[in-house]
């Protein structure tokens, strides 16, 4: 919720409540490097420190001191959804819906537990793709029967961009082209604009990564050379016919993207009386942001991207009666809404 309270609360606020929220995102990614734990071990320390100028003595309370260590639990244990409380309060969940009478408790419950594991155990001899319908056998493979729609003008010039630096020119330009409108990309489930089922949280808005062109070749350089990261919406997939190995694209709409992080200098309205650190932590966090903020109303060219450019899916924020949207990056694909 931080990147939707920008314009709603004051600009110390906000970006005191910032540093928590960054500080958190890091400490619950599935990779955290040693650098980065030292600045969220900053970032919590000066949330701290601050935390009395904002809301007073009062309110020091000991779960704001707690704060303090959870850099040093993440270093003994791994990220915080590897010891997280949500999955024990989900499995007590779990529990109370199994009880029916108000006597012998533990007795329905072990019971209901056993019944459980007996059916788990009997579909052990299932096979678990069996009801699948997938097209190829690579890791990463479209799902699901060909959309019956015709490829559109940009859609045709994306694929045909690519194609012109791509190794799997080939693969793809001496077949038929059908879309998808959804793709296994690692052990996730992405969708696209022409997937209608989706009930929480929309899976097409995903981070990607465009690798620039080697300048001798002309064709695309690896993912360790390309560090820039772009946000967009997939509007479908597609793969050719006969299907063929790691040949399949997403093609996604850009989001123009900036840092949603303001500067505040002093002749900013409500920052004169900011906190110099806090005023420094606005360029580390424009910098390494987990949130962006994106304009609706520009649109860019369509891209065709290989499955194993996008990066993670992202969260798409979009505030009513704006021209504006956020979106955010999930820190981690274990945990779920």
């Amino acid at each position: 919720m931080i990147p939707v309270l920008k314009n709603e609360l004051p600009p110390g606020i906000w970006l005191h409540a910032a540093l928590l929220s960054s500080a958190i995102h890091c400490l619950l990614s599935t990779d955290i490097a040693d650098c980065m734990l030292m600045s969220v071990k900053d970032r919590l320390q000066d949330f701290v420190d601050l935390w009395e100028d904002f809301y007073g003595a009062e309110h020091c309370t000991i779960n704001v001191h707690m704060l303090l260590h959870l850099v040093d639990h993440v270093q003994s244990f791994g990220p915080l959804w590897t010891h997280s409380s949500f999955e024990f309060e989900s499995a007590n969940f779990a529990l109370i819906k199994r009880v029916h009478g108000r006597t012998h408790v533990e007795r329905q419950v072990l019971s209901r537990w056993q019944q459980m594991h007996l059916k788990d155990t009997a579909n052990l001899d299932e096979d678990p793709t069996e009801h699948l319908d997938i097209a190829g056998s690579s890791t990463n493979r479209v799902l699901g029967a060909a959309a019956s729609t015709i490829l559109t003008d940009s859609q045709i010039s994306a694929i045909q961009e690519y194609l012109a630096t791509s190794s799997i020119a080939a693969d793809l330009s001496a077949c038929h082209i059908q879309q998808y409108a959804r793709a296994c990309i690692g052990s996730q489930i992405y969708t696209s604009l022409l997937y209608t089922k989706q009930v929480k949280r929309n899976n097409y808005t995903v981070s990607y990564r465009l690798p620039q062109l080697h300048p001798i070749t002309g064709r695309n350089r690896d993912l360790a050379a390309a560090d820039t990261v772009n946000f967009g919406i997939i509007e479908c997939f597609v793969a050719p016919v006969p299907l063929a190995s790691n040949s399949m694209l997403a093609l996604i709409q850009p989001m123009s993207s900036f840092s949603a992080v303001p500067s505040f200098g002093d002749s900013d309205n409500g920052s004169s009386a900011m906190p110099e650190k806090l005023k420094q932590w606005a360029t580390v966090l424009s910098q390494d942001s987990c949130w962006r903020e994106v304009s609706n109303e520009t649109r860019e060219p369509l891209v065709a991207v290989s499955s194993e450019n996008i990066i993670a899916k992202s969260i798409l924020i979009t505030l009513p009666d704006t021209h504006t949207s956020y979106v955010v990056s999930l820190p981690n694909s274990i945990e779920t809404d």
